[in-house]
């Protein structure tokens, strides 16, 4: 700006200085050729009137010219500085765009489009680009986008172009083949718009491989937890169920929406998981971290069946859970009570022998005597047990009954 008040200044003293000169000029022909009378009058104090109109109109019309011409010359500065400011402001813009660019952690392709609206040959790859796939820039440049289709999702790719051209952007997902022949799961943001009145397309990939994996990872998850031939329930704090997998609604009838609406003493009649126990049952979870306990489940049509739980304290993403299997245990139950049963047939046998009965180990050590036992022996059923079979036989019989034994 100081450069360009500089030089209207000179262009307007130029002017007057041509103008002054002119006038000067003028007095010394009407000196010489024209008038009578002094230089310095008629050039400055005695001036014709004519004359004086003349050199006026001269010097006015320098001096008009000069300003005007100061004003086309700042104009032009100004348009020039004004282009040496787009100017540098588009190459300082390029050099961002390049930066941001070639540093952007994902793969970014521009591309041409075909006159059929095929994805057509880059234009332009970043280095992301290179280092996912493992091609150069030179080698990528030659090739189209379809030469990295891994051909995976071949029958969506026009209803794709079709978004892409309607809607002129697109997200979606693809699998490209690396150099070395890796498929690479992508996320790809697409966009359309114009260049020089040309078509052109700016991708973004993205490499999905981690997100794949963990999808994968849930999935069989999920699958195993759906599929288990254990009840699994992720319980909320308060009791209520927040999933259920099949075998619940399996063992208890009911459906995937009644079970998100109900809670676990609605299931479990133990007194102990009554629902003014919740809070003390929740207290002891998170103290203890693992518990392990049986109870009843009660299906919805009434029936009850016994179960054997084990809940963990779990957290998720900040939210809380008890996250328990449960085993249904009825064969066991009836197994431990015809045991049972068994055990107490045999000892009213034992007890009612009218002969004494020794139950003994391999060391010779009573483990279990009935009452004609201690009346043959004289001994009572406590000294019995803490004896062994050496204690009652003569001693000549001790080495014949340990034989035999």
């Amino acid at each position: 700006m100081t450069m360009n008040l500089q030089i209207r200044r000179n262009v307007i003293k130029v002017s007057v200085l041509l103008g002054s000169l002119l006038w000067i000029m003028d007095g010394v022909l009407d000196y010489f050729f024209f008038y009578e009378g002094s230089f310095l009058g008629l050039t400055f104090t005695n001036i014709p009137p004519h004359e004086l109109y003349i050199r006026l109109f001269w010097f006015g019309g320098l001096l008009v010219t000069g300003l005007f011409a100061s004003w086309i010359i700042n104009d032009k500065e100004e348009a020039l500085a004004d282009k040496r400011e787009v100017e540098k402001f588009l190459r300082q813009s390029e050099e961002k765009y390049q930066q941001i660019f070639n540093n952007a952690n994902d793969a970014m392709y521009l591309h041409e489009l075909t006159e059929e609206g095929m994805p057509g040959q880059f234009i332009e790859v970043n280095d992301g680009a290179c280092e996912m796939l493992g091609y150069s820039r030179e080698e990528l440049l030659s090739i189209t986008p379809q030469d990295l289709d891994a051909g995976r999702k071949a029958q969506e790719l026009p209803n794709i172009l079709e978004d892409l051209h309607v809607k002129g952007h697109k997200t979606f997902e693809m699998y490209h083949e690396a150099k070395d022949g890796r498929l690479v799961p992508v996320e790809i943001s697409s966009h359309l718009f114009e260049i020089d009145g040309e078509k052109r397309a700016l991708s973004i990939a993205r490499d999905i491989s981690e997100r794949k994996e963990l999808q994968r990872r849930q999935d069989l998850f999920s699958s195993s937890l759906q599929q288990a031939s254990l009840e699994v329930y992720w319980i909320k704090p308060d009791g209520k169920f927040a999933y259920t997998n099949e075998k619940v609604k399996e063992m208890l009838g009911y459906s995937e929406e009644e079970l998100t609406e109900m809670y676990v003493w609605e299931v479990d009649p133990n007194p102990g998981h009554a629902k003014d126990k919740r809070k003390e049952r929740w207290t002891e979870l998170k103290e203890k971290g693992t518990l392990n306990f049986e109870s009843v489940h009660e299906t919805k049509e009434g029936d009850e069946f016994p179960v054997e739980i084990t809940s963990t304290y779990i957290q998720h993403r900040s939210e809380e859970y008890e996250f328990a299997f449960a085993k249904e245990i009825t064969k066991r139950k009836k197994a431990e009570k015809e045991r049972q049963e068994s055990e107490k047939k045999f000892r009213s046998y034992v007890e009612n022998a009218p002969l004494g009965v020794f139950i003994v180990d391999e060391n010779g050590n009573y483990l279990e005597v009935n009452e004609a036992a201690c009346k043959m022996t004289g001994y009572t059923e406590e000294e019995l047990l803490d004896m062994r079979i050496t204690n009652i036989p003569p001693p000549e019989a001790v080495d014949i009954a340990m034989e035999e034994f």
